[in-house]
């Protein structure tokens, strides 16, 4: 029987909680499903860790539900702690939605980023608590480096998980959009021998071992992530009927359906350009394009003026903006297809998500996408306007064809779930402890 291990979660991404943006997204949920999976592992004791900047978040995120209310936050909380939260919570509120912003969001902008920024550098935990840190095994993160005092102390055996090589694979995305890469800098200087890491796909863990050579390869074990099961076929009309409304989606319409975070990177402007060479090809009106997530907002005025010059077809195109996560499987459900033409993905969440309501998917065929889709949907080159059109053509006039993509879809994501992700990570953490 595996001895019981205490073992230290960050947990500073779960803090954004209550953010309805790209904080809110990706690695956000791939935290928050091993933290609900970790809960049923009687053989993990879990403390919460936070950076001071987001201790507070933390704190109410802690408390919107009793199951975490158990889990003891690793440190003192101190009126700095309150001044810095709700800080964030003001630079969320002021962040940059559209041109129209006023001097005093500028202002707040301005100040809470250059104080936050400067907490951030200063990721310690209570002086009154390093004491105690010779009692814990495991320091886990689902997304940063461990802090300096956590590597004071040699019996914690440190684990990170790595999403991705995006900002080394494709820097000058991040150029172009004026985007930082301070927080995947922090994990990259960060990456050593003698630590642990998990990965989310096969590809991810080559581009990590590619890109860096100070990994040692054995200490990186892939384990492929699952969708919620909130992600399910509906069925139910009156629900897709209400769903369709609520987004603006015509009802005597049929659509494809897009949901990523709006920037370079996704691709959805090749997307969106042949969907339009398509139907316009074609002469077809009962079709229309839905784009759904968050989005970068200098990215968000390249693709508005893409839109524009649209034409009379701009009208096919409905951008929702950010989707309620309840709302997501009757989209999934209802749509004719999904569109996932993205670049590059540590995994390609969205992807699985859609393939588990039984939807029928057309994606890349680079990177790790093909580890989740398999044979179940249409891969194409994300560069070859001939093969995206054709795949449009393939999915909106083959019946036959369509209806057995949503039935390998459906299979194929039964080979996918947190428990098994996550089963994975615990039983490796054992293994390293048991060892050392």
């Amino acid at each position: 029987m595996n001895k019981k291990i205490k073992l230290i979660f960050n947990a500073s991404i779960l803090s954004y909680d209550y953010q309805k943006t790209s904080s809110r997204s990706g690695i956000f949920f791939v935290a928050w499903n091993i933290l609900q999976e970790m809960l049923k592992h009687d053989d993990i004791e879990i403390y919460f860790y936070a950076s001071r900047s987001l201790m507070y978040g933390l704190k109410n995120f802690k408390e919107s539900n009793p199951k975490y209310a158990n889990i003891p936050i690793l440190g003192k909380f101190t009126p700095i702690n309150y001044f810095l939260g709700i800080l964030e919570y003001w630079k969320y509120n002021c962040r940059k939605l559209d041109k129209k912003d006023n001097l005093f969001k500028k202002i707040v902008r301005f100040v809470t980023i250059r104080i936050l920024r400067m907490a951030y550098k200063h990721k310690c935990i209570d002086k009154s608590l390093k004491k105690e840190l010779n009692k814990y095994s495991v320091f886990f993160s689902p997304d940063n480096a461990a802090p300096k005092d956590i590597l004071e102390y040699p019996q914690i055996k440190k684990f990170t998980f790595l999403h991705d090589a995006i900002p080394i694979v494709l820097k000058d995305y991040f150029f172009q959009m004026k985007i930082s890469t301070s927080w995947f800098k922090d994990v990259y200087d960060a990456l050593n021998k003698n630590d642990y890491y998990f990965t989310n796909s096969e590809h991810t863990k080559q581009d990590f071992l590619k890109y860096c050579d100070n990994l040692n390869p054995e200490h990186i074990t892939t384990t492929l992530l699952g969708a919620n099961e909130k992600f399910y076929q509906v069925t139910d009309e009156n629900v897709i009927k209400s769903i369709k409304k609520k987004y603006n989606i015509p009802e005597d319409k049929k659509f494809v359906f897009s949901l990523c975070t709006l920037e370079p990177r996704k691709n959805l402007i090749f997307a969106v350009k042949n969907f339009v060479k398509f139907i316009k090809e074609n002469n077809i009106d009962d079709l229309i394009f839905v784009m759904g997530g968050g989005h970068w907002q200098l990215f968000l005025e390249t693709l508005n003026k893409e839109l524009d010059g649209l034409g009379e077809y701009k009208n096919k195109i409905i951008s929702t903006g950010y989707i309620d996560d309840d709302d997501l499987a009757a989209l999934y459900s209802a749509s004719e297809m999904f569109v996932y033409t993205s670049l590059y993905e540590g995994f390609g969440m969205p992807v699985l998500e859609a393939m588990q309501c039984g939807c029928a998917c057309i994606t890349s065929n680079v990177t790790s996408i093909p580890e989740v889709i398999g044979d179940a949907g249409i891969q194409i080159n994300p560069k070859s306007d001939e093969e995206m059109v054709e795949a449009y053509k393939k999915m909106y006039y083959d019946k036959d064809f369509k209806d057995e993509c949503r039935k390998k879809a459906l299979e194929r994501a039964k080979l996918f779930s947190w428990k098994k992700c996550t089963d994975i990570i615990v039983n490796k953490i054992h293994e390293v402890v048991n060892e050392a």
